[in-house]
């Protein structure tokens, strides 16, 4: 392997790795963190629900995928929406260390086929590409972007600079030890 594909079979996956913590951790922060204020009827469908307390019409925005969950029949969709929330904040805070990072990237790639079938495909339907309106079609292949980014690291390993490489990489001599004599 030369150094041009020894540096992109590292420099690529890191900034793979890079891109989906951009964009899964900022909206598992803000789902997590931030507080939304919410209208009547959004209200009244989360009290219904258990998520916030009768008398008050504030939450986390956690709940507006609740709420969103709710509208496409998930089951307990508090729960589901806490799921979500805590696996893009920690998935993509431990992907961009390189931590389990194909297991977190095979999680946030489920994610994103799954949010990709649930926002960008309806506008999409009947249309194929042409005729979408432009931001529906950038928004559709930006979720497809990162589907292929989080594939590509669970196909080809985190690269050299992660913790994996470092935790688990397999085959390599500890630092100290002597070569086994050859019989």
């Amino acid at each position: 392997m030369n150094a041009s594909q020894k540096a992109a079979a590292n420099i690529v996956p890191l900034l793979a790795r890079v891109l989906l913590f951009l964009a899964f951790v900022p909206p598992g922060w803000h789902h997590l963190m931030d507080i939304a204020v919410f209208d009547p009827d959004s209200t009244a469908r989360l009290v219904a629900l258990g998520a916030i307390e009768p008398g008050t019409n504030t939450g986390r925005c956690l709940h507006e995928l609740t709420l969103a969950f709710e509208t496409y029949g998930m089951p307990r969709p508090e729960l589901a929406a806490w799921g979500v929330g805590v696996f893009e904040l920690v998935g993509g805070a431990l992907l961009v260390v390189g931590l389990f990072s194909r297991l977190w990237a095979g999680g946030l790639l489920a994610w994103g086929i799954i949010r990709f079938w649930l926002t960008a495909a309806p506008a999409l339907q009947g249309t194929w590409f042409f005729g979408t309106p432009e931001a529906e079609l950038n928004l559709a292949f930006a979720q497809l972007g990162l589907i292929v980014l989080a594939f590509g690291v669970v196909l080809t390993g985190p690269g050299a600079l992660s913790m994996d490489h470092y935790l688990f990489r397999s085959g390599k001599k500890a630092k100290g030890s002597k070569p086994a004599a050859d019989e």
